[in-house]
């Protein structure tokens, strides 16, 4: 079932309006991190995707094109809601 987890309202680099980001669960285990604000269909909207592995959380993040481990969900979130231009230590 696919539901909507959680809305993230983020500044962007300017302070302008910024980002939507909407979680979507696809399954227990995996998420899908998008944004709002770009129409949908636009492959641009996918930031990226987080999976729970064993004791941690793993981003696959489109925008920068990495792979990440956080120790929590909302760390993983955090970390895809970022404007490019930085990246902040978690």
């Amino acid at each position: 079932m696919t539901q909507t987890r959680d809305r993230i309202g983020t500044p962007d680099a300017d302070g302008g309006r910024g980002h939507e980001i909407v979680v979507t669960e696809l399954t227990r285990t995996q998420w899908r991190v998008c944004d709002r604000t770009i129409t949908e269909g636009d492959p641009r909207a996918i930031f990226g995707f987080i999976e729970r592995l064993d004791n941690a959380f793993e981003v696959s993040n489109f925008r920068l094109s990495e792979r990440s481990l956080f120790s929590t969900f909302e760390r993983a979130v955090a970390s895809l809601a970022m404007p490019v231009t930085g990246k902040a230590l978690l």
